[in-house]
């Protein structure tokens, strides 16, 4: 089908050109992971210019989010030391600062006069849970090839949260 016939996978705005599902610049770079391609066949649907191009910042929030967890796998964690690092850096640590409502740094020492600063905080559930929202109706959007017309229940149970009752 041409994407210019095509509606948005999230809206019923008129596809300008095609969003990645999840978002590209989630996964690792080849440099960064002794040239494996997790790039490689990523799934992309229809998008109007709203669900794609304006919300590449939502995209990098999610990328600091979720490569910052502890417990990631050695793929994330490497991931968090290369690319994410590169993107903080590029932001003046602006992203560090959006990704948290509320944040304390901690210092701590991992082997004799060797630290690690480690940040811990309130993250902005409200756009995590969009940015999962956009990933759940890209993924119905490609398998099904129509739009997703119901609602969406994101459950973030990797993040401990002090309000048990959120929503």
């Amino acid at each position: 089908m041409n994407a210019e016939k095509e509606k948005c996978y999230m809206c019923d705005e008129p596809a300008c050109s095609r969003e990645h599902v999840p978002p590209k610049c989630i996964f690792p770079e080849r440099k960064d992971v002794n040239g494996l391609d997790f790039k490689r066949e990523l799934i992309t649907v229809p998008s109007c210019e709203t669900h794609n191009l304006k919300k590449s910042n939502d995209d990098e929030f999610l990328l600091v989010s979720l490569a910052g967890i502890i417990g990631n796998n050695s793929i994330g964690y490497h991931h968090k030391f290369t690319k994410v690092d590169r993107a903080i850096r590029r932001s003046s640590s602006k992203l560090i600062e959006k990704a948290f409502l509320k944040k304390q740094k901690y210092i701590i020492e991992i082997e004799d006069n060797k630290f690690l600063e480690v940040l811990w905080g309130t993250p902005d559930f409200e756009r995590l849970e969009r940015c999962f929202e956009h990933i759940a109706f890209g993924i119905f959007y490609h398998h099904f090839k129509k739009k997703f017309r119901g609602g969406v229940k994101v459950l973030l149970g990797y993040i401990y949260d002090k309000e048990k009752n959120r929503r």
